[in-house]
């Protein structure tokens, strides 16, 4: 007969590690991804983000224009559509980038016939490809990068105060996208990398409204599997997530 004790005492040590929820995918190159979360961020609601560290400290985004603002239980990063965050240029991650994952939401205020821009991932924001936007039409425009200009948007439309997972791989035999678990081809090109990226900007004025959740970058071009796998890992984690 064995006997089992349990003492009520709580782990208060604040230097143990905190474990944030997985993303759900396993390249075949077994690479870890860049993860910039909401949930690392503290601070009161309205609590200017100037500076958003990826959680290995590997590099952080920088800019105006973002605030914290908690959401249904989760952190969030808000943009007011007046400006973004960005990698600087020179970044400090070490290599050009392939794929970009996230979680995100439109604004309730925002307009459905207005285009707010989410990521842009050239090397300057005021490049005229590279983009993830939300269009006047109420859909989400995947540009990616390269010498020829390809794009295809997405079959759903975003609705103001809506919540979606989105991905962008590109990769140099053609470009795969993500909208909320649905994938679909972007088309070929001769770039499949980013060295740098920016959130919730793609210039020309065009800024987001709305909230981000988290991002993933890898240096990996994953694949549309990959992107499904990372929307279930997000529908695990988030309950708005469907």
């Amino acid at each position: 007969m064995s006997v089992d004790t349990t003492y009520p005492l709580a782990f208060t040590d604040p230097t143990l590690p905190v474990m944030p929820h997985g993303v759900g995918v396993i390249p075949a190159g077994g690479e870890t991804p860049y993860r910039w979360l909401a949930e690392d961020l503290s601070g009161p609601a309205g609590t200017p983000v100037t500076t958003w560290r990826e959680r290995g400290k590997v590099g952080a985004l920088s800019g105006g224009g973002a605030s914290l603002q908690p959401l249904e239980g989760y952190q969030s990063v808000a943009f007011n559509g007046t400006n973004g965050l960005q990698i600087p240029s020179g970044s400090p991650l070490p290599s050009s980038r392939g794929t970009i994952c996230g979680v995100a939401r439109l604004s309730p205020d925002a307009l459905e016939a207005s285009r707010y821009g989410l990521i842009a991932l050239p090397t300057s924001v005021s490049a005229s490809d590279g983009k993830i936007s939300k269009e006047t039409s109420g859909k989400v425009l995947f540009d990616r990068i390269g010498t020829a200009d390809v794009k295809v948007a997405s079959a759903d439309s975003i609705l103001p105060g809506q919540y979606f997972t989105f991905g962008f791989s590109q990769r140099t035999a053609g470009a795969v996208a993500m909208l909320n678990g649905i994938s679909f081809a972007v088309g070929a090109g001769d770039m499949g990398g980013f060295s740098r990226f920016f959130v919730g900007t793609i210039g020309s004025g065009v800024h987001w409204l709305g909230n981000v959740f988290e991002l993933a970058l890898w240096n990996e071009g994953l694949v549309s599997s990959h992107f499904t796998q990372f929307h279930n890992a997000m529908k695990s984690h988030y309950s708005f997530i469907q």
